[in-house]
C-alpha cells in the first residue's frame, strides 16, 4: 500500500501545483490543460482504488 500512497501524494501534488499555477494565470489555456489533464488523472487513479476496495469488500 505504500506505493499506492506514495502514488496517490504524486498525483495530488501534480493536481495542486497545477491548480495553484492556473490561478496565478486563470487566462492560459496551457495551464487549464494541464490542471483538466493532472485532475483526470487523479480522479482515474481514485475511481481505480474504489473499484479494487470494492471488490475486496464482503458483498453485502
Amino acid at each position: 500500500m505504500d506505493v499506492t500512497n506514495a502514488h496517490l501524494k504524486r498525483l495530488l501534488s501534480r493536481t495542486d501545483e497545477a491548480f495553484n499555477a492556473l490561478r496565478a494565470q486563470p487566462e492560459s489555456a496551457e495551464l487549464t490543460l494541464a490542471y483538466e489533464d493532472a485532475r483526470a488523472e487523479l480522479n482515474a487513479y481514485v475511481k481505480k482504488i474504489r473499484c479494487v476496495l470494492h471488490q475486496r469488500s464482503p458483498t453485502r
